[in-house]
């Protein structure tokens, strides 16, 4: 049920369509299962891997004051590879980061924010 809903919120944020029968667009086809490359580059063009390649974007992660990136090993939606690759083009960019991956997955995993939040309010209290 995850998947699924999480599918449906993507296509809901990354290519509505109000003429389309959900209110958005789907890169797949329901009926025949095949790829509406259109649709796919809709969607990419909100992939935060590739959204870090566009100077807008870059102009906006100089400017954090702190940029927190971490993801488990056992993500089941596989999010530690593009976590990885971004941390990648962050170091690539010269620009200050944490990252870390962490022996878990990507749901019930609530105890991380006893790592991140204290990093989070100690930026905020110095920016």
């Amino acid at each position: 049920f995850f998947s699924v809903l999480g599918m449906l919120c993507y296509g809901a944020a990354f290519a509505p369509n109000p003429d389309a029968h959900r209110g958005f667009d789907m890169p797949i086809d329901m009926e025949t299962g095949a790829l509406d490359f259109d649709v796919w580059a809709r969607w990419l063009e909100w992939d935060p891997v590739r959204m870090i390649d566009r100077a807008e974007y870059v102009d906006a992660w100089r400017k954090m004051s702190y940029i927190y990136l971490d993801s488990g090993l056992w993500d089941e939606l596989n999010f530690q590879i593009g976590t990885r690759i971004m941390s990648n083009k962050l170091k690539a960019l010269g620009l200050a980061h944490d990252f870390e991956l962490f022996n878990d997955g990507h749901i019930n995993v609530p105890y991380r924010y006893d790592t991140s939040l204290p990093r989070l309010e100690a930026a905020i209290r110095e920016a």
